[in-house]
């Protein structure tokens, strides 16, 4: 079929599909590009969730932790001087350390037996929550507004438990695994921090707080407007979730095996984590983003999760391929308009060519068109071939007239012939008298004849050189139409170097344009806000570090005044009824001190998020300021891409124009013309033998002409 397509549409056709190929593979190359940075982004944005996020999970856990340890450093300060410690005050300030936060909803303090105070037996059955042998060990819980107490002493044994064997054991704090609370119709945890004196275990002081906030937290976390999130333990446990039949549920049993050993080790040692695989709720494919939670103090790490959808990472990057595609198919619809246009500018002379040696081979030799429609080579070729076909006409004329000349003396020959059987007819009659008379009237007449056969002859001959000539003039042309060939493989080549370069500049644009000077433009504003708050956020990390420096003032000078306060009471206590107005004077500036205590405390624990969120967001400012160089960088690269067009395009104009020119001096019909020249050729050949059979009758003729005198001469003898 293809063999068969006139030439224009050959090229067309050739033409077309090298454009869709190139369009095609680079519309996917750059779709593919736009996808990774698609899913770059969305894992930076998965980071900076997760951060901000986890920043609030570990100031709420560490606020229950400060808590502990800063009743754990009263206790440390209470026994170095056993006299002055009140267990109805410690009652008081654990008491106190939970009231005004609605998170905290219990708090323990177990003590190794005489090991709080040493005076175990003389607090024996005074409270019901210091245990039947008066070990200290309380368990105070929020209830309708009011405190609850309980001896956990008497569960025995309390050693086994998570909360008090493993601060025990490790010499560190520890958060414990979530459970789940019936009083609190929600998820718990509990933290607890030891007391060690010279390597010795003293005792523990907990605090178990609500995660239901952590409930109402991840509920609001919705990145890219589709994305999820979760909190998990650092033994996969989610801890919250947006779908609340999930919490308490270990994540890593929805994975695959292979994910489900690298989610449990990336959980358990506070690792980040990032894969793409299918939700096991809906079969979608998702992006899971792990970022650790690291607990001051302890060696628990939380992590928390972000969910972000692929279809949604990817809606830009598949937008931009539809995009390219449609503009693919617009852009090789209008160049093969103009291609086709171009294609039948150069290939109209082609058929005028065509048209003239149909004409030539069917005999009509008269309908040439005008030189002016042709040009440069063309003109050239068809001059050549309206000569040849002149001279072919001429030829065939003279062969005509010499042919019809032939005919006339052959005629004429007839008749001398005949005149001579009716000499010799008279000559018989007229015997021997008439014969001479006869024989000198034939001899005149053979001579005439032996003339007339040499003219004709001669004239045979300058046909035969005619009808050479003619063979010549089509061999010649024939040449031409092996050159008029070679030019046709010559704009071939120009035709298919143009379309690459056509290809080629079209795929570059496709990367350019107005889109590049938008990115441009929007990149070095990104670039100069990032610059501004990284400098912000160091000035505030240096200011925040200040406020740290006070605070561990403030706080040294309130611990040193409750401990004045203290010794003010015992000495007042001592005093008697003396000292009692003392003594409360004493009481207040004691709670004053714990007040300032615990508000310096507050404060410690909000610079100390300060401090570490403005550290962790000068790092994400300077990979923001990294990814930001980098956009640079690929929009600059874009650029180059721009002016790489603009070269591929002035070439793609020369080459066109080269096809243009070289398009002038082919014939798309070479084959056509080619039959038609060997049709000519034929007639020509027709010609010679028709002369050549000529020559042979004229030779036939000057025998019998000889013949005819050896007669002559008899008839003289007789």
């Amino acid at each position: 079929m293809f063999e068969r397509m006139k030439f224009r549409n050959k090229i067309i056709l050739c033409l077309c599909i090298a454009m869709c190929i190139v369009f095609g593979v680079y519309s996917f190359q750059l779709s593919g590009e736009a996808r990774e940075m698609s899913v770059k982004q969305a894992k930076e944005q998965a980071r900076l969730v997760g951060g901000k996020y986890g920043n609030e999970v570990k100031l709420k856990i560490e606020q229950a932790l400060t808590v502990s340890q800063t009743l754990i450093d009263v206790v440390k300060a209470m026994r170095a001087k056993p006299e002055i410690i009140d267990r109805d005050i410690v009652d008081a300030m654990m008491k106190e350390a939970i009231r005004k936060n609605n998170a905290f909803y219990g708090i323990q303090a177990v003590f190794e037996p005489n090991e709080l105070d040493g005076h175990d037996a003389e607090y024996a059955g005074q409270r019901a929550w210091w245990g039947k042998d008066g070990r200290y060990g309380p368990y105070f819980w929020k209830a309708d507004g009011t405190f609850k107490a309980e001896d956990l002493t008497k569960h025995s044994p309390e050693t086994t438990r998570s909360w008090y064997k493993d601060p025990r054991d490790t010499h560190a704090s520890v958060l414990t695994e979530p459970y789940y609370s019936e009083v609190v119709k929600g998820s718990m945890a509990t933290v607890s921090v030891p007391l060690f004196d010279k390597q010795k275990f003293i005792g523990i002081v907990g605090i178990d707080f609500s995660l239901t906030s952590f409930d109402e937290m991840v509920q609001q976390i919705k990145p890219m407007g589709t994305g999820r999130a979760a909190i998990m333990s650092t033994e996969g446990y989610l801890v919250a979730h947006p779908d609340p039949d999930l919490v308490g549920k270990n994540i890593t049993e929805g994975f695959s095996p292979e994910n489900k050993e690298k989610v449990r080790n990336a959980v358990k040692n506070g690792e980040f984590l990032q894969f793409t695989a299918e939700s096991p709720l809906d079969g979608k494919e998702n992006m899971y983003v792990f970022q650790p939670i690291t607990i001051s103090g302890t060696d628990t790490p939380w992590s928390i999760l972000v969910i972000l959808p692929t279809e949604t990472i990817l809606k830009d990057a598949n937008a931009f391929l539809s995009f390219s595609l449609i503009f693919s198919v617009v852009a090789i619809l209008l160049i093969s308009i103009v291609i086709l246009g171009i294609v039948t500018y150069l290939t109209r002379p082609f058929a005028t060519l065509i048209s003239v040696t149909e004409n030539v081979a069917a005999g009509n030799y008269e309908d040439l068109p005008e030189d002016s429609r042709f040009s440069s080579e063309f003109l050239t070729l068809y001059l050549a071939m309206k000569d040849m076909v002149n001279k072919l006409v001429h030829n065939m004329r003279m062969a005509d007239d010499k042919t019809k000349e032939a005919e006339q003396k052959s005629r004429e020959a007839e008749i001398a012939l005949e005149q001579a059987e009716e000499a010799r007819a008279e000559a018989e009659v007229a015997k021997r008298e008439g014969m001479l008379q006869a024989a000198s009237q034939l001899e005149g007449i053979v001579m005439q004849i032996t003339s007339a056969s040499d003219e004709l002859a001669a004239q045979v001959d300058e046909a035969s050189r005619g009808a050479d000539i003619q063979r010549e003039r089509t061999t010649e042309a024939a040449t031409a139409m092996e050159q008029m060939n070679a030019t046709v493989l010559e704009v071939a080549q120009n035709a298919g170097k143009a379309s690459e370069s056509a290809d080629e500049a079209r795929t570059n644009a496709e990367a350019g344009g107005e889109i590049v000077d938008g990115v441009v433009k929007s990149i070095q504003m990104v670039n100069e806000e990032a610059l501004r708050l990284e400098s912000g956020l160091g000035h505030l990390g240096v200011q925040a570090e200040g406020i740290g420096n006070i605070m561990s003032v403030i706080s040294d000078i309130a611990d040193q005044t409750n401990l004045l306060a203290l010794n003010a009471a015992i000495e007042a206590a001592r005093a008697g009824e003396a000292g009692r107005g003392f003594a409360v004077v004493a009481d207040e500036v004691r709670k004053l001190a714990e007040k300032t205590m615990q508000a310096t405390s507050e404060v410690e624990r909000a610079v100390s998020a300060i401090q570490q969120g403005t550290r962790e967001n000068i790092v994400g400012m300077q990979e923001t300021v990294k990814t930001v160089g980098a956009s640079t960088e690929l929009a600059e690269k874009a650029g180059e891409a721009l002016d790489t067009i603009v070269r591929i395009v002035e070439e793609t104009s020369d080459q066109v124009r080269t096809i243009a020119t070289a398009a002038e001096e082919q014939s798309a019909a070479s084959e056509q013309i080619s039959q038609n020249t060997e049709e000519v050729n034929r007639i020509a050949g027709e010609t010679a033998e028709s002369m050549s059979q000529s020559a042979l009758a004229m030779s036939e003729l000057a025998r019998l002409s000889g013949e005819l005198s050896q007669v002559i001469e008899g008839l003289k003898n007789i």
